[in-house]
């Protein structure tokens, strides 16, 4: 029994997480696209293959930017700056650090395999959990894509696909462009 619910939930994640992950996104004008549309701009999606084979051409998605909907903002603000007393302290930290890689040899491996441990754990955390990931809509296309907006590279830190696909609450919790 313990086997078989493991089995459904190693697939449910290969499924969601590993398939419509989203590679990419361009923004085209209108004019060099031969798409005909009434909007002044085309999203390009790249779409990430679930199983990358060389000789297949990569799958892309042309779609107005109207037609663009997203479960949160890319953009993520940065934290608040720290205060003298907190940076202070956050330069002790990382000198005290340094102290203990510089002199204590002998604990340097299990403290790497702890560091690489949990740099693992979270990563599985958020698959399980789908924490980090904006779900996106395509009007016209079945099904979520998904782009990553912790673990990815976004020009401006996404800023410009927010204001491209300017949002408006709708069913389902996700953003649509107006």
């Amino acid at each position: 029994m313990a086997w078989s619910a493991k089995l459904c939930i190693g697939a449910r994640d290969i499924a969601e997480t590993a398939g419509r992950l989203i590679k990419a996104i361009h923004a085209v004008p209108s004019t060099l696209s031969k798409i005909p549309s009434s909007s002044p701009l085309l999203i390009r999606i790249d779409l990430r293959r679930t199983i990358p084979l060389p000789f297949l051409p990569p799958h892309n998605i042309l779609v107005p930017s109207t037609s663009l909907s997203l479960s949160a903002p890319l953009y993520i603000p940065p934290p608040a700056p720290l205060t003298p007393a907190q940076r202070r302290e956050a330069i002790a930290q990382e000198a005290r650090q340094r102290e203990i890689e510089r002199t204590k040899i002998l604990t340097a491996p299990f403290r790497h395999f702890w560091y690489f441990f949990t740099r693992m754990m979270r990563g599985l955390v958020r698959v399980w959990s789908r924490e980090g990931f904006v779900k996106v809509k395509i009007d016209g296309k079945a099904g979520v894509w998904r782009i990553d907006r912790e673990g990815g590279w976004m020009l401006d830190e996404g800023r410009g696909i927010d204001r491209v696909v300017k949002g408006k609450a709708y069913s389902g919790g996700l953003i649509s462009a107006a």
